[in-house]
This record gives structure tokens, C-alpha cells and sequence, in this order.
């Protein structure tokens, strides 16, 4: 298990510092959350908490990444969430 979360957290951190990047070579400034059967439910709820967190709020200023969350994979669903959101900088996590 603490193997699987050091992979996690050294993942989490190149994206942040920008070692990973988009298919063509864009930074990432978007993340998209996608869960099937409520599975988005858990990392939405930690990130709303979190966002009323001062100290968390201070530590997220001036990275300018978008996260968003799509409850499944119906496409209207997806587009009302997405539309915005340039794919060529966009990480697609299916939970």
C-alpha cells in the first residue's frame, strides 16, 4: 500500500511542477474527475471541504488548475462540465 501511495504523491507532484504534460506537450491546467456509480463522490467531497480551508486555499493560490468532477459518462453531463476546458491541457482520471 505505501509503495502504491509514494507512486501517487511523486505523480501529483510532476504534474503540479509540470514534468508531466498533454499529449502535445501543453502544461496541464485542467483536471477532470470522472466516476461511474458515485465513485467521484469521495474526492469531490474532500476537495469542497477543503476549499473553505484557508491554509488549503493558500496552498493552491497561483497554480491555476481547474478541477471538475463528472458523475458519469453521459455526454451532456460531460459537456456542461467540460466544455470550457482546452483537451491538449486536461488530465482525465477515471475513478
Amino acid at each position: 500500500v505505501h509503495s502504491v501511495l509514494d507512486r501517487v504523491a511523486t505523480f501529483s507532484e510532476d504534474v503540479r511542477e509540470g514534468r508531466i504534460r498533454g499529449c502535445t506537450g501543453k502544461e496541464l491546467k485542467n483536471v477532470v474527475c470522472i466516476g461511474i456509480g458515485g465513485t467521484h463522490s469521495g474526492p469531490e467531497a474532500v476537495y469542497e471541504a477543503l476549499r473553505g480551508d484557508a491554509a488549503a486555499t493558500q496552498a493552491v493560490e497561483g497554480r491555476g488548475i481547474k478541477l471538475r468532477f463528472v458523475a458519469n459518462v453521459d455526454p451532456v453531463d460531460f459537456d456542461l462540465n467540460c466544455r470550457d476546458l482546452n483537451p491538449e491541457e486536461t488530465l482525465v482520471i477515471v475513478a
